[in-house]
C-alpha cells in the first residue's frame, strides 16, 4: 500500500469513531509532506497495519514550518515505546527532508545547523535500516545507558546524508559494537 498525504490537517478526535486494522498489508509506503503532527498522531491512532514488516517512510516539512514538524511526525509514528504499532517492522527506509513540492525558488537553506532526534531504541526488530537526510543532521535519542537501545541490524545504509556528522555515525557504530552486534 502506498499513501501520499500532503498538508493533512488536524482531524479532531471524533473524526474516525473506531480503529481500523489492515492485516493483509505487508509493505507500506508513506509519504507525509507538511502534515500537522496532531493529524499524523490521530491517523495512526485510528488506522493500523499490524502485519507490515516493511515500511518506506518519507517525512517532509513545509518551508517556514520548522523542523519540529518532522520531529513531531517521527514521534507520532514511532512513540517512545518498544511495544505497539512498529513492533513487526523489520525493514525500514526513513527519508527525512523538506517538502520539495512546496519549495519556492530561490530557496535559502537554513542558517543554522538543525538536527533531528532519531529514536532508534524503539525499532526493536529492525534488521535493515536505510536513513536518508538531506537537509539536517541527527542525534540518537537514548534510552537508559544500561539498556541496549539499538536494534541488532543486519544492514545499515546512509543515503544523501551530507549533513550527518561523524559523531552520529561513530555513536551508532560504537553502540552496536558495545552491544556485541558488530
Amino acid at each position: 500500500l502506498s499513501l501520499d498525504m500532503n498538508c493533512l490537517p488536524a482531524l479532531g478526535s471524533s473524526s474516525i469513531a473506531r480503529h481500523l486494522e489492515f492485516p493483509s498489508i505487508v509493505t507500506l509506503k508513506l509519504n507525509l509532506c507538511g502534515c500537522d503532527t496532531s493529524a499524523v498522531k490521530e491517523f495512526f491512532r485510528c488506522v493500523g497495519f499490524p502485519n507490515a514488516p516493511s515500511l518506506d517512510l518519507a517525512l517532509s516539512f513545509r518551508p517556514g514550518s520548522g523542523i519540529t514538524e518532522i520531529q513531531g511526525g517521527v514521534h507520532a509514528i514511532f512513540p517512545n515505546s518498544r511495544l505497539g504499532r512498529t513492533s513487526r517492522i523489520t525493514h525500514l527506509r526513513l527519508d527525512l527532508d523538506m517538502c520539495r513540492k512546496m519549495i519556492s525558488f530561490p530557496f535559502k537553506p537554513f542558517g543554522i545547523d538543525q538536527h533531528i532526534d532519531i529514536p532508534l531504541h524503539v525499532f526493536e526488530n529492525i534488521q535493515d535500516l536505510t536513513l536518508t537526510m538531506n537537509s539536517f543532521s541527527a542525534h540518537l535519542e537514548t534510552a537508559s545507558p544500561d539498556v541496549a537501545f539499538l536494534p541488532s541490524l543486519r544492514s545499515l545504509h546512509f543515503k544523501s546524508c551530507r549533513k550527518l556528522g561523524r559523531p552520529f555515525v561513530a555513536q551508532v557504530l560504537n553502540r552496536l559494537k558495545d552491544q556485541g552486534n558488530i
